[in-house]
């Protein structure tokens, strides 16, 4: 009944009991994170479009951090309590950005790609995941069962999420093969009719 919600769980009985805290009803809160100093409970508010939010550790009235409204992977404190360590998907890519408690915006650190941060807390430090695989979409006669899958629109760039027409002849996808994220059409079979959709920027994960 409190799906979205933040909740502490009891090691010891196992029970499971809601944080008193201001949130609407369909909001989405993930990924929190108690401060190293114990007063602050940070989180993630939504998903595609997440910021991160900040409240005390007993609950309370949230107070946003960030205006990103942006994907958003991980979240770590840094050791003295005073900021946020988070991956967020900008400009085309995931980068790490930090925030502080106190306000300000958030700062892109490190280089491009970098995902899932943890922060050590008795050096300064952070590691991070980087992923550099490359997805390609491929076509596959599937009434042939020696059939083997050929490339479509091949480039050294990422297409994902391919969705065929209901005609079976045009196809759109997810793909970074112009450096930037975008929805791309074209026709199956005729790699001179691939174009570019102007002013739509989708969602990676749908």
């Amino acid at each position: 009944g409190r799906h979205g919600a933040i909740e502490t769980l009891d090691l010891g009985s196992g029970r499971w009991t809601p944080v008193a805290y201001a949130r609407r009803i369909d909001d989405v809160d993930m990924v929190a994170r108690y401060s190293p100093d114990g007063r602050w409970i940070a989180f993630l508010r939504n998903v595609s479009l997440s910021d991160v939010w900040l409240m005390p550790a007993s609950g309370g009235t949230p107070r946003r951090l960030t205006r990103l409204g942006s994907p958003m992977t991980g979240l770590a404190w840094t050791r003295d309590s005073g900021a946020l360590v988070f991956s967020a998907f900008q400009s085309g890519t995931w980068r790490l950005f930090t925030v502080g408690i106190d306000g300000g915006e958030a700062r892109p650190i490190g280089p491009a790609g970098a995902r899932h941060p943890a922060t050590a807390l008795r050096a300064e430090g952070i590691a991070f995941a980087m992923d550099d695989s490359v997805h390609q979409l491929h076509l596959l006669d599937a009434s042939r069962p020696d059939a083997a899958p050929t490339p479509l629109f091949p480039s050294s760039a990422s297409d994902m999420l391919p969705s065929l027409a209901p005609d079976g002849r045009q196809l759109v996808f997810v793909s970074y093969r112009s450096g930037r994220i975008g929805l791309w059409w074209g026709r199956v079979g005729d790699p001179a009719s691939l174009r570019w959709i102007e002013g739509v920027v989708p969602v990676p994960r749908h």
